[in-house]
Formats: structure tokens, C-alpha cells, sequence
């Protein structure tokens, strides 16, 4: 069936279909958002540096998970060892756009969320390098022509029978689908793909980003610099065919992000 990218069990599992393994550091924008189990963390969602101290995330990944609950680890490239970069955060604050599944705008919209972290004692929030740095957001015009390749990312099961997450920060090419082209291919299962989504992947299935990949990014480069265009949202299956993953456009969250960013 479909559903927002969440196992309703709380324990989700991030899954790249198909993807490989990054090299360190590749994904240097990727945030992992951990929940507290007992005296453990354990893997949450994704989510994408956007400054010192605010992450962008999904919505939808507070539905079952207070704030309070939740931890953010940059620099991480591998779940089971301490990479030499990675640092944890507390959340300070998490604000979730207010019009998020609104029954008038549609459901799963507005699935987008914003992250302050807590800061250390000294001050000091994300200390950026090579390895550990803000993605761009896109500009207000940016063009999605169809059929660019775009870059998903996340940690997990690498095909849809697979039990074990894998340990790497895992990525995959993804091109833009119009979402004229999308909105056909979900029309059967009543679904609308609405203003503020974008979809991405292949009619034939195969690659996709699914279940806890929510609030991960979706990075599109130009010219060099890489942009977050879309934020994992929802789907139906896990590569399936003519079911392309569906994300946050974030081009229409922009004076929202921006005006939460000051705010927060």
C-alpha cells in the first residue's frame, strides 16, 4: 500500500535500492537523525545540512518520535565504527511546516521539517571540512528538467528482501520525472502528486529510495555545487514499476526554510 516513507514500526530501516557504497565524505551535506531506544540510538531518518546548527528533514519523521527523543550525527559514513569526522548533536528545537498533511492542501503535504541542533558548551555547532559541509539550496527558479540525474543517499538494505542494513552510507542516480508523468502513473491508487512534490527515479522500477529513507536528501549538481532538490517523502512499494519516489520540492519551501532558519 502506500504509505509516507515510515515503517509503522518505530525501529525504521534506511534502504538505497540499488545503490553502492559512497566513499567517505562524498555526501558531505548527509545527516543522520537517531532515536533514543533504551540506552541506545538507532538509525531514524536522513536529513541534509543546511547550516552550523539546522538540518532539513521530513515531516513526517516526527509523527512517532518527540524532539526530545532524537539525536543528529554528521560526518558518518559507517553506522558500526566512529569515523574520524562524525559528531553528535542533541536537538535544541524541531519545527514542522505548519500546513503538514493538511487535509485542504492534500495528503503527505508540506512534508518538511527543520532541525536546531544544540549547541556544544563553547558555542560552537557543526564544524564544517571537506567531509562535513551544507548542501546549497536550490534558487527560487531553479530549472528540474526531466531526466536529470540526481542523487539519492541514506544507509541501508540494498534490495527489498534484503534483512540486514548494510554499514556504508549508500547513494544512487535517480533522473527527474514531470509530475504530469508521475500523477499518471499514481492516478490508480488515488493519489495526488501536488504542488509542492517532485518525483524521481524509473517507469521500470529498480532504483529508489524507501521505508525510512525519509527526510533524506535529494542533491541535483550544477555546475559543480550540488543542490538539495528534493527531500524524501513518500512512495508506494520499494522500486516498484511506475511507482517513482516521491519528494519534497524544496524550491517551494524556500521563503518557509528561510524565514524558520532566522526564526529559530
Amino acid at each position: 500500500g502506500i504509505s509516507s516513507r515510515m515503517p509503522k514500526l518505530l525501529k525504521p530501516t534506511f534502504n538505497i535500492l540499488n545503490g553502492n557504497c559512497a566513499p567517505y565524505g562524498s555526501h558531505p551535506w548527509m545527516a543522520q537523525i537517531q532515536v533514543r531506544l533504551g540506552p541506545e540510538f538507532s538509525h531514524h531518518c536522513g536529513g541534509t545540512i543546511l547550516s552550523d546548527d539546522i538540518i532539513v528533514t521530513a515531516a513526517h519523521c516526527f509523527q512517532t518520535v518527540a524532539p526530545s527523543q532524537m539525536r543528529v550525527v554528521v560526518g558518518q559514513g559507517f553506522l558500526s565504527s566512529a569515523d574520524e569526522e562524525e559528531m553528535a548533536f542533541d536537538v535544541q528545537d524541531a519545527i514542522i511546516h505548519p500546513r503538514w498533511d493538511s487535509p485542504i492542501d492534500g495528503k503527505f503535504s508540506n512534508d518538511v521539517a527543520l532541525i536546531k541542533l544544540r549547541r556544544n558548551r563553547d558555542g560552537s555547532g557543526i564544524q564544517f571540512t571537506d567531509r562535513v559541509t551544507p548542501a546549497c539550496l536550490p534558487p527560487h527558479d531553479a530549472p528540474q528538467p526531466s531526466g536529470s540525474q540526481c542523487v539519492i543517499s541514506g544507509w541501508g538494505k540494498t534490495n527489498s528482501e534484503a534483512t540486514m542494513d548494510t554499514d556504508c552510507l549508500m547513494s544512487a542516480k535517480v533522473p527527474l520525472i514531470p509530475r504530469e508523468d508521475c500523477q499518471k502513473m499514481y492516478d490508480s491508487t488515488h493519489r495526488s502528486i501536488l504542488n509542492g512534490m517532485m518525483c524521481a527515479g524509473f517507469a521500470e522500477g529498480g532504483t529508489d529510495a524507501c521505508s525510512a529513507d525519509s527526510g533524506g536528501p535529494m542533491t541535483c549538481e550544477v555546475d559543480g555545487k550540488h543542490y538539495l532538490h528534493g527531500v524524501v517523502s513518500w512512495g508506494e512499494g520499494c522500486g516498484q514499476p511506475n511507482k517513482p519516489g516521491v519528494y519534497t520540492n524544496v524550491k517551494n519551501y524556500l521563503k518557509w526554510i528561510q524565514d524558520t532558519m532566522q526564526s529559530l
